[in-house]
């Protein structure tokens, strides 16, 4: 996610400042990645295959599944920029 917006003029003159197009500025940008390995049969299929696996009083197999359930999420980038880069444009 990327987001980006205008920041607070004080010591940049106020509204003068703003006309002059100063004022603060930030970028944020954050990355998040996952994995999994996975699968989908139709349900007619998973129905014939059931169908049959009942005769060796096996496990049905489901429609869809992998592994892991539910796939981890890992954040890979979380950065923030401002400019400039003083004490009134800074953030918490």
């Amino acid at each position: 996610m990327i987001a980006t917006g205008p920041g607070s003029s004080v010591g940049f003159g106020g509204l003068s400042g703003l006309a002059n197009g100063e004022g603060c500025r930030q970028v944020d940008v954050t990355i998040n990645g996952t994995y999994g390995i996975g699968y989908t049969i139709p349900a007619l299929v998973a129905k014939v295959i059931n169908f049959f696996l009942r005769i060796f009083n096996a496990k049905p197999v489901e429609a869809s599944g992998g592994i892991p359930k539910p796939p981890p999420t890992k954040n890979l980038v979380n950065r923030s920029k401002t400019k400039p880069a003083n004490a009134v444009c800074k953030t918490s």
